[in-house]
């Protein structure tokens, strides 16, 4: 049996990732979000706050579980949010610090419980963690995004680097997934054009249907989880393969 933790389940990549895997067969998906979207035999769903990092330290105490005969193990970190899209110096602490603890506070803790609860195991151990193409360039409007994908980019590397030079049978990827037709694209063509410079940009793709699909883009990702070895470099584009 494969088994994948996904967060961010209850819409747009997340769902689109959980019901890829569960739709294969022999696959039994934890799903990690604020709310269920998702019914099937072979769906665990855990009501969470991944931006409460005191409710995200409980969880990892009971959510690993020892698993029975697991030919692949998987941790997926989807979940993610751009926050208000507004200049620095007209933040609240509160929109900046959710900001953070999504996007790399909570995926940081999570790697962390996963690969101490599964290192003994044989099989194959993959951590996914979702990126964007925000973290390697700056966009007016979008700070505390852009540094925590950047943030998280690192981080999977040093991690990546760990696992080899321990000859761990563990793979990190931060996968930029493109420009997905999700509610965060809604949000960012609603945005003022006041705070952000690249509006009409956007709105362009929506409008000339460039946007990515959901499904589309989980498949490229179930690439990297089903041949891992295939991709040398940690920090990816499925955009380019």
């Amino acid at each position: 049996m494969d088994y994948y933790f996904i967060t961010g389940t209850s819409r747009g990549l997340g769902k689109a990732l959980a019901e890829y895997f569960l739709l294969k067969g022999n696959a039994h998906v934890t799903g990690i979000a604020r709310s269920s979207s998702i019914e099937h035999a072979n769906y665990k769903h855990w009501s969470l706050d991944l931006a409460n990092i005191v409710e995200t330290e409980r969880f990892l105490q009971i959510a690993f579980k020892t698993l029975e005969k697991a030919s692949r193990i998987v941790l997926i970190n989807n979940a993610g949010t751009l926050g208000k899209i507004d200049y620095i110096g007209k933040q609240n602490t509160s929109d900046l610090t959710q900001v953070f603890n999504l996007n790399i506070i909570s995926p940081v803790l999570l790697t962390n419980h996963f690969i101490k609860k599964y290192e003994s195991e044989n099989c194959p151990k993959i951590i996914i963690n979702i990126s964007s193409g925000a973290g390697h360039k700056p966009y007016d409007g979008w700070a505390s995004y852009c540094a925590s994908k950047s943030a998280l980019n690192l981080f999977s590397e040093t991690v990546a680097l760990e696992q080899q030079l321990q000859k761990k049978n563990t793979h990190i990827f931060a996968v930029a997934p493109g420009v997905v037709n999700t509610e965060m694209q809604t949000q960012i063509r609603a945005s003022n054009p006041a705070n952000f410079s690249q509006l009409e940009r956007f709105q362009t793709l929506k409008k000339d249907n460039l946007l990515d699909n959901p499904t589309e883009v989980a498949q490229k990702i179930a690439q990297i989880i089903e041949q891992p070895n295939q991709f040398e470099s940690t920090v990816l584009d499925v955009r380019k393969f």
